[in-house]
């Protein structure tokens, strides 16, 4: 090997790549007055480089989807139209539970109807075969114990 050659720093892997990334940021980093989700959540302070998309924390952590700078648009769109969705799903579900609940009421209301019908019908029946009911048929023994006659 000749003496005038100037060695290569040996190769890093991306885990130590992103290591150094993270400790550089901590480091160096100007805290931001507002933390990411994921420091803010765990309550870690939040430091970032100027050319860093992501916090300090983050990159240590190797977390994905940082949003120290902000959120994405899209994100903030999905969240939205997912909000709409519960309230659309919400509003029929109520609708449904109300229909339910009214035609349960018509239900009940039916059912006591018909029972009524048939009490009415019942009482009917027994006032009729009261009145129309023949004597009993009383036997001689009967007779004579009903008379006070007991021999």
């Amino acid at each position: 090997m000749s003496a005038n050659r100037v060695q290569k720093r040996p190769r890093l892997t991306s885990t130590e790549r992103r290591r150094e990334n993270a400790s550089f940021i901590l480091l160096f980093g100007v805290i931001m007055p507002v933390r990411c989700s994921r420091c803010r959540r765990l309550d870690l302070v939040c430091k970032t480089a100027s050319r860093s998309e992501s916090c300090g924390q983050c990159v240590s952590a190797c977390h994905t989807g940082c949003n120290v700078h902000g959120n994405d648009p899209s994100q903030l769109r999905a969240v939205l139209e997912e909000k709409k969705r519960l309230d659309q799903e919400k509003q029929e579900t109520l609708a449904k539970l109300l229909r339910l609940e009214a035609q349960e009421r018509r239900l009940t209301s039916r059912a006591e109807e018909l029972f009524g019908h048939e009490i009415d019908i019942l009482q009917e029946e027994e006032r009729t075969s009261q009145v129309h009911a023949p004597p009993p048929i009383l036997l001689p023994l009967e007779s004579r114990v009903l008379e006070g006659g007991y021999p």
